[in-house]
């Protein structure tokens, strides 16, 4: 692996994760923590546990909604999700790696 400092820093490495990449269900199943993990850090914090259900329940509510809002099918269906996704997916690589504001 080639270590790569990050442009003006002589300490600071950037790992091969942190390159710009349009994200796809692969590349965000890879990165993403053990469940397990993140509801044992939850609990030794102290925070509340989501519901069992919360993934399914919410992925349903999004459906219908999307089901309501946006044509059944064909060329605007694709046109206006697309109008939908691509400020958030180009706003999220072009803020990787800066701090929150």
């Amino acid at each position: 692996m080639r270590v790569e400092l990050l442009p003006g820093m002589t300490n600071v490495v950037r790992f091969p994760v942190e390159r710009r990449a349009r994200p796809t269900l692969e590349l965000l199943r890879g990165i993403a923590p053990d469940v397990r993990e993140v509801l044992n850090l939850a609990e030794a914090f102290g925070m509340e546990m989501p519901l069992p259900d919360l993934r399914e329940r919410v992925d349903a509510a999004t459906a219908e909604h999307i089901a309501n809002q946006v044509p059944a099918g064909g060329a605007e269906r694709e046109a206006m999700l697309s109008e939908l996704l691509e400020p958030v997916v180009a706003g999220a690589i072009a803020r990787k790696g800066r701090a929150p504001a």
